[in-house]
């Protein structure tokens, strides 16, 4: 089962995205390793004596924590708990010069160009040989009309972000994410008073912002447990998460918290989004006069980090087709494109009090693109909802290995 929670900071957030002392910068949202490493520690101050209820919650690997994400939307249309608020993918591309969703553009009195997706535009030009460049020319610069003339800039990636689905096909919009740079002093520990040439800068979120993500719980009663351990810890305020709490940061509470009843990991939801997939990408090949000759098209699009390893335990940076062979006995899978960066994942284990060794992850948004010509039954859909249902990858417990089979977002967002 699946449940939502949504977390308030009350003081400001940091979590570093490197070791260096010369990069200040924090992540964006809230890794759901370090949701379950200071739930953890919570649990500990609030209930040293219940070890078997520790072990259930944090290292049973029964509940899945999840990434939590920016959820800062001021238009009533996309304030929902329960909408779900997940990372731009790295197909989406907006006007350079005046970028965004234009939902809500004029009650905010911005100027947005809309945003499109890409990925079937590439997914064609890679099917036809990377050659026929017919198909990516309408793609160069924004088709925005301003006094019945294109906008005519260039068209960049825009895909740095969080954004929602609202209650109405239109409603889409980008969290507001505020930041600052906090300006700190060393501190001797022998004088316990300020250390001469030790000055330092920590970028953090800002406080009052609200984190939604979800949770997988192995079943309800452990949800309800675990709830309630939830609910004594924010009215008793021991949740801390991220760097430098001993210094006034990275205190939060709970706002929200409840199970949902999603059906979007269904073989039949999957099947659905998987074929308008695909039909609109041959309609669009039509269009251009170009080939598509595989019977389906399924792009795996990346929720969070995913840790993956081939058989010699050397990190991955794709998903490759020996992979779904391997792993999940799904044959007929043909790359055909793909959009991935990585990222250097670090850690912080507090038990032991040593750092973590570091993982290479491919980063969330990133976009995989299968050609498929197998046979499209009951397995195909079965196995692509268990990818979806389940995660791949490492670290699932910590929120990495998330996706999302055929997301609608590569067949709905076209505001150009």
């Amino acid at each position: 089962m699946q449940a939502v929670l949504v977390l308030s900071n009350q003081m400001p957030l940091s979590f570093r995205c490197s070791r260096s002392d010369e990069i200040a910068d924090t992540l964006r949202y809230i890794p759901g390793s370090s949701l379950s490493g200071g739930l953890a520690a919570s649990h500990s101050r609030l209930c040293p004596l219940r070890k078997e209820e520790f072990a259930r919650f944090f290292t049973s690997g029964k509940i899945h924590f999840g990434n939590l994400y920016p959820a800062n939307f001021e238009s009533k249309e996309l304030d929902g708990d329960t909408l779900p608020v997940r990372s731009l993918p790295a197909t989406s591309r907006s006007c350079k010069r005046f970028s965004g969703f234009r939902f809500n553009a004029d009650h905010d009195d911005e100027e947005r160009h809309g945003v499109s997706d890409h990925l079937i535009l590439w997914t064609l030009f890679a099917l036809n040989n990377k050659t026929n460049t017919q198909v990516l020319e309408a793609s160069e610069t924004c088709s925005y009309q301003i006094d019945n003339k294109n906008c005519g800039e260039s068209i960049t990636p825009f895909n740095d972000g969080f954004y929602r689905h609202g209650y109405t096909p239109e409603a889409m919009g980008i969290s507001k994410i505020p930041i600052r740079v906090l300006t700190r002093t060393g501190i001797s520990r022998a004088r316990h008073a300020v250390s001469e040439s030790i000055l330092y800068n920590l970028e953090v979120l800002e406080e009052n912002q609200k984190f939604q993500g979800t949770l997988h719980c192995e079943d309800e009663s452990l949800w309800d447990a675990f709830a309630s351990f939830l609910e004594t810890a924010s009215e008793q305020e021991l949740i801390y998460l991220g760097n430098s709490r001993t210094r006034g940061l990275g205190k939060l509470r709970v706002t929200y918290k409840e199970k949902i009843d999603r059906d979007d990991e269904m073989p039949e939801q999957i099947k659905q989004r998987v074929i308008t997939f695909s039909e609109k990408l041959k309609e669009t090949a039509r269009t251009y006069n170009l080939n598509a000759p595989h019977s389906l098209y399924i792009p795996v699009t990346l929720e969070s980090e995913v840790i993956l390893r081939d058989a010699l335990m050397r990190h991955q940076t794709a998903i490759t087709r020996v992979y779904l062979e391997r792993k999940w006995g799904l044959s007929g899978m043909e790359p055909v494109c793909q959009f991935v960066t990585t990222r250097r994942v670090m850690g912080w284990n507090a038990l032991a009090k040593l750092p973590r060794a570091d993982d290479v992850a491919m980063a969330m948004g990133s976009v995989f693109l299968f050609g498929y010509n197998g046979a499209a039954d009951d397995r195909l859909w079965k196995i692509l909802s268990d990818i979806q249902g389940q995660g791949i990858g490492e670290r699932r417990e910590h929120g990495f290995g998330r996706v999302v089979i055929a997301d609608s977002f590569h067949t709905e967002v076209n505001e150009r």
